[in-house]
């Protein structure tokens, strides 16, 4: 059968503070044009997650060791959004963003995010992944129920998200 899956929506007010947010740290080095308001607040999504994402003892080496988040997919408008949350502090630990190319380096990151259209890295991803401790969060439609933990999902001006409770408990990320 199909995962449990449970959906959230964000209000606009949740989405404009979120938005405020964003826009009242110093921004990062452009690479390119400068990344839309929805995929900034698909960024912001992220950054929250690792607020309240619980991950397994032994999963970091020392108390202050990064939170790695890791980009599949690494051309496109959410990735380069994901670039403005690096450095960010979360429950003690800084958050560094890196690309990732080779699928043998994902376990050493603490969430993956695969950008939309990325539907091969996703099954690559949780192939080379397994049972692993990391929290898997992507654009793409059907991405939690295709075996992601969290799926970002757009609806007009409103972002939401699902959670495949299943794949969560198989990694050990609450």
């Amino acid at each position: 059968g199909y995962p449990i899956v449970t959906r959230l929506k964000a209000t606009a007010a949740s989405a404009c503070a979120l938005l405020a947010w964003l826009a009242s740290t110093p921004p990062a080095p452009a690479i390119a044009a400068a990344p839309s308001e929805a995929a900034l607040l698909k960024a912001a999504f992220v950054f929250n997650f690792t607020k309240y994402a619980e991950w397994p003892e032994g999963v970091f080496a020392a108390p202050d060791s990064p939170i790695w988040l890791c980009l599949l997919t690494a051309h496109g408008d959410a990735t380069q959004a994901m670039r403005t949350i690096d450095g960010r502090n979360s429950k003690g630990r800084v958050l560094r963003v890196k690309v990732v190319e080779d699928m043998g380096e994902l376990k050493s990151c603490q969430i993956v995010f695969v950008e939309q259209g990325g539907s091969g890295s996703l099954r690559r991803a949780l192939i080379s992944l397994g049972a692993a401790p990391v929290l898997t969060v992507g654009d793409g439609e059907n991405f939690a129920t295709r075996g992601g933990i969290i799926e970002l999902q757009a609806s007009g001006q409103r972002l939401g998200f699902a959670v495949n409770i299943d794949a969560a408990k198989r990694a050990g990320v609450r």
